[in-house]
């Protein structure tokens, strides 16, 4: 989708942020993020349960241009949807990708990559498979079980989705 260049239009985040709100309202789309760069370029991350369409970012693109005709300053529109492997900013991401493998970084810097099995407003609950010791009669042997991990949302640095072309 090609940048839209508004004239004169003294931007702010929270100005966007309410345009932005009353464009989706009553429909499935969720907004992300919305970086507002000193260099003008304003860039609005939007999704949903289904996915986004270029349509989509098309529609909200002209409704943030109506909306914001005849203020300050010149800049540059882009709305996109955040990309697969953009890292989760919001709520609704966890819960879209339910069922799905992540790689999760938490604050102590410690990797996981495991599959998303429940979210709740506090915490997450992971799944992923480890090794145990089984020892029997002919020595230590090795297999896979399922681990399950709730982790507490404070913990999280950064979640994403892990793409498999299985």
């Amino acid at each position: 989708m090609s940048p839209i260049l508004l004239p004169n239009i003294m931007i702010n985040s929270n100005l966007i942020l309410e345009i932005v709100e009353r464009g989706i309202a009553g429909s499935s789309i969720f907004l992300v993020d919305i970086l507002v760069k000193p260099t003008g370029l304003v860039q609005v991350f939007i999704d949903s349960d289904t996915g986004v369409s270029v349509e989509d970012c098309a529609k909200l693109s002209r409704y943030i241009h109506s909306n914001l005709e005849g203020k300050e300053n010149d800049f540059e529109l882009q709305v996109s949807s955040p990309g697969l492997t953009s890292p989760f900013k919001v709520m609704q991401q966890y819960r879209k990708n339910i069922g799905r493998e992540i790689e999760i970084v938490l604050t102590d810097g410690s990797k996981q990559k495991a599959r998303l099995e429940q979210v709740n407003d506090d915490n997450i609950e992971i799944a992923y498979n480890s090794k145990v010791n089984n020892k029997n009669n002919s020595g230590a042997d090795k297999s896979q079980v399922i681990t399950k991990k709730i982790i507490d949302l404070k913990e999280v640095k950064s979640t994403k989705t892990i793409l498999s072309f299985k």
